[in-house]
């Protein structure tokens, strides 16, 4: 048994639907060591300014827990959140059990020297100054940074914040995209409308959040107001339920930093691509590829 833990909040996760053709590919060659490899989906919750973070700790130590203790358990993949992926390495690291973190992008996952837990994507260091190094290559100097108030979204923008500025870009307003007291439209009014700077003053967005519906509305109500300039994020935005929500009109300008090249041309890749659409009609996103890629580096 494989356990994949997954965001209970997307409906049609892209991330289960990958880790479910490649244990399709895996079994029809045999499954590992002559035994069939059975995917079991464990639905989990992540920290949200709504949750206390003791809260979100509390209940994954105890998922990761039950997790820890399925019959003929070969591994675990997924915790779609830094947070979550964390709390529930100390269980399988503690416990010897395999746990190859897809999501997590948090520096913490693999500081505690566990010997059976392992990352599947680079740091939020190395993805926020890939993002910087792009931006700044393509002449922007002038950025707006916003993000939710959790570990994730406060790590990745002070990592950006710090690659732009040592470049020598300028940082114009640092926000949060939320809060008990405003609204998205009233944080959009307020970069539109306010005396600390004008609309001319900044030439892009950063914009990085936990949660995906949080970036959904941001960029809608952004396209809507007439802020057409570049938005740029994290390694989330080439999630396909991003651009089927916001629509690839209003998804122009929006660019993210992916492990994953959905162009990409070699043999494996294009074979890839191919049975995925013809599995569930439509192109793999960053979070298919994370799916399938665990499922077969664990029978690797």
């Amino acid at each position: 048994r494989l356990v994949a833990v997954f965001s209970k909040d997307v409906t049609d996760s892209t991330f289960i639907n990958g880790a479910r053709m490649a244990v399709a590919q895996v079994n029809a060659d045999g499954g590992i060591q002559g035994r069939k490899l059975k995917l079991d989906l464990v639905p989990e919750s992540g920290f949200t300014e709504k949750t206390a973070l003791e809260t979100t700790v509390a209940k994954t130590l105890k998922l990761s827990g039950d997790v820890a203790r399925t019959k003929n358990l070969l591994g675990v993949i997924g915790h779609e959140w830094s947070d979550t992926a964390v709390t529930a390495s100390s269980i399988y690291g503690r416990n010897d059990i395999l746990y190859v973190a897809t999501h997590a992008t948090a520096a913490a996952l693999t500081n505690h020297g566990f010997k059976t837990v392992f990352a599947l994507q680079p740091d939020n260091s190395s993805n926020a100054q890939m993002i910087a190094n792009y931006a700044l290559r393509q002449g922007m100097r002038r950025f707006i940074v916003l993000s939710d108030k959790s570990d994730y979204g406060k790590e990745c923008a002070s990592f950006f914040s710090a690659a732009i500025t040592s470049n020598g870009a300028d940082l114009v307003y640092r926000g949060y995209l939320s809060s008990g007291t405003q609204s998205m439209d009233q944080l959009l009014m307020f970069i539109l409308d306010n005396k600390l700077f004008k609309r001319s003053d900044f030439d892009a967005f950063f914009v990085v959040s936990s949660s995906i519906p949080e970036t959904v509305e941001f960029i809608k109500r952004a396209r809507y107001l007439g802020l057409n300039g570049p938005i740029l994020g994290m390694e989330y935005m080439f999630s396909a339920s991003i651009e089927k929500a916001v629509g690839k009109k209003d998804m122009k300008g929006v660019t993210g930093v992916s492990l994953y090249d959905r162009d990409a041309l070699s043999e494996r890749a294009l074979k890839f691509v191919s049975a995925f659409r013809d599995t569930y009609e439509h192109v793999p996103d960053l979070d298919a590829a994370l799916g399938y890629d665990a499922v077969t580096l664990v029978r690797d």
